[in-house]
C-alpha cells in the first residue's frame, strides 16, 4: 500500500541547508549529497495539490519553472499534447489561488499560454530585458573587426543600426544572435559592402533548421497549414513587390470570406468600421505570431499611418 506523495523530506532538507551560508568547499558537498526524492509526474502533481490544501502556516514558496510549451506529457498525437499543457496550466492557477505558494513561469508566447496568464497575470518579455546586453554584445563582436572599422568610419551610425536589427530579429534567442553574428563576420572579411550584410542578415542561418522543424513540429496540423500559407504569401509579396505585405492585407487574405479564388470573386463590397477593422487586426498579429512559431510579427498602426512588420 503506497501512502500519498509528500514533499516533507524536500523541505526539510533544503530547510536544514539553508541554515548555513552556501560558499565553502565543505558546504558545497554537503549539496551534493543531499538525496532529493524523484516523482512521477502524476505523484508531483498530486504532491503539490496536497501542498497547496495544507496548513501552510507563514511558510511561502516560489516555483521557478521554466519551458511550460515544451511539456507535452505522456500523449503522442496533438490533442493529447493540448490537453496536457492546458492541464499544466489550471495545476498552477490551482496552486497559486492561495497567498503562500506563488510562481514564476516562462514559455514561447503561444497562444494557449498567452490566453491563460497574460489577462490577470504580471509578465514580462524577455526580449525587452535583453535587447540591450544583446547590442553591446554585437557591437563588441562586430566592432572589433578591421573592415567594419573601415566602414563605420564612412557611416558612424552603421554598427548600432545592425546591432539594433540583429537584436530586433533575435526576439530574445541569443542562438540566432550568436549565429547571425558569425555569419556577418564571416561576411567582413569578405569585405562585403553594408547592402551585402544587409541581405545576408535577411538570410536563412542553417544551424537553426532543426530549431525552426522543431518550432513547426509543435503546431496542430491546421495551424502548421495556416502557418506555411502565410510564410508563403510574405515570401512571393516580398519577392515580387519588394516589401513586406500590411497586416491588413495579411488579415484579408487569411479571412474564411475571401481566402479562397472563388470565394474573393464572389465577396460583395462593404464598408467596414474602424472599430471592427481593429479588434480583426488585433486578432490577425496574434494569429501571426502563433502560427509562424513568433518568426513574423505584425505591428498594427492608427489608419493614418501605415503598418508593416
Amino acid at each position: 500500500m503506497r501512502t500519498q506523495p509528500d514533499l516533507y523530506p524536500i523541505f526539510d532538507n533544503a530547510d536544514r541547508f539553508t541554515r548555513h551560508h552556501v560558499g565553502s568547499k565543505a558546504e558545497r558537498e554537503k549539496i551534493a549529497k543531499l538525496s532529493f526524492t524523484v516523482f512521477e509526474v502524476t505523484e508531483l502533481r498530486e504532491a503539490l495539490l496536497n501542498l497547496a490544501k495544507a496548513n501552510l502556516g507563514n511558510l511561502k514558496i516560489m516555483l521557478l519553472v521554466d519551458g511550460l510549451d515544451e511539456y507535452y506529457g505522456a500523449g503522442t498525437d496533438e490533442t493529447d499534447r493540448s490537453g496536457n499543457q492546458n492541464r499544466l496550466v489550471d495545476l498552477f492557477k490551482q496552486l497559486t489561488s492561495g497567498a503562500n505558494i506563488k510562481a514564476v513561469v516562462s514559455s514561447r508566447p503561444e497562444s494557449l499560454f498567452d490566453n491563460a496568464f497574460k489577462q490577470d497575470t504580471p509578465f514580462l518579455k524577455m526580449e525587452d530585458l535583453t535587447k540591450a546586453d544583446m547590442v553591446k554584445y554585437i557591437c563588441a563582436e562586430l566592432g572589433s573587426h578591421v573592415w567594419m572599422r573601415e566602414l563605420v568610419a564612412g557611416d558612424p551610425k552603421l554598427l548600432k543600426k545592425f546591432a539594433r536589427s540583429v537584436a530586433s530579429q533575435a526576439s530574445g534567442i541569443f542562438l540566432w544572435t550568436s549565429l547571425a553574428v558569425k555569419l556577418l563576420k564571416e561576411k567582413l572579411n569578405s569585405h562585403c559592402y553594408p547592402e551585402e550584410l544587409r541581405t545576408a542578415l535577411y538570410s536563412y542561418p542553417t544551424e537553426l533548421k532543426n530549431l525552426y522543424l522543431h518550432m513547426f513540429a509543435r503546431l496542430s496540423g491546421d495551424d502548421r497549414i495556416e502557418g506555411y500559407q502565410i510564410l508563403q504569401c510574405v515570401y512571393l509579396a516580398k519577392k515580387t513587390e519588394g516589401e513586406m505585405p500590411s497586416l491588413l492585407r495579411i488579415w484579408f487574405m487569411m479571412s474564411p470570406s475571401t481566402s479562397s479564388l472563388q470565394s474573393s470573386i464572389a465577396a460583395k463590397e462593404k464598408l467596414i468600421g474602424q472599430d471592427f477593422l481593429e479588434n480583426n487586426l488585433r486578432i490577425m498579429a496574434k494569429r501571426l505570431k502563433s502560427r509562424t512559431c513568433d518568426l513574423l510579427e505584425g505591428k498594427w498602426k492608427p489608419p493614418e499611418a501605415t503598418d508593416r512588420y
